[in-house]
């Protein structure tokens, strides 16, 4: 299946190996797709040409650098560019993040915690 702007190059080539780094560009662009708000150009369209302007250069002065170079990675038009699997792209990101200040939601009491959903 084809989701313009979210599928990578793979499954527009007939017989082309697809795998769990077809998955990892797939979030890639849904990140860049919320911090931009618009969904980027079609794979297919950056095989052919690729003029989408980098995260890390587009959105340089509105997220971490860490980020924006992993949605960068995750959007390679080469497979074998990309993180490998979301387990590789969640490392890199962890070991990023490890230094960043922690989150103060533990901090509220219970009754002011969003409720879960699930």
């Amino acid at each position: 299946m084809i989701t313009a702007g979210y599928s990578p190059v793979e499954p527009y080539y007939h017989g082309n190996n697809m795998g769990r780094w077809t998955d990892v560009y797939a979030v890639g662009t849904s990140l860049r797709t919320c911090m931009e708000g618009c969904t980027p150009p079609p794979a297919i369209d950056r095989h052919q040409e690729d003029q989408l302007i980098l995260a890390m250069i587009e959105l340089k002065n509105r997220y971490p650098s860490f980020l924006l170079k992993a949605v960068d990675w995750s959007m390679s038009i080469d497979p074998t560019k990309r993180p490998q699997d979301v387990g590789e792209l969640l490392n890199a990101l962890a070991r990023q993040a490890a230094g960043l200040p922690q989150s103060r939601f533990t901090d509220l009491p219970q009754s002011q915690r969003p409720r879960d959903t699930v």
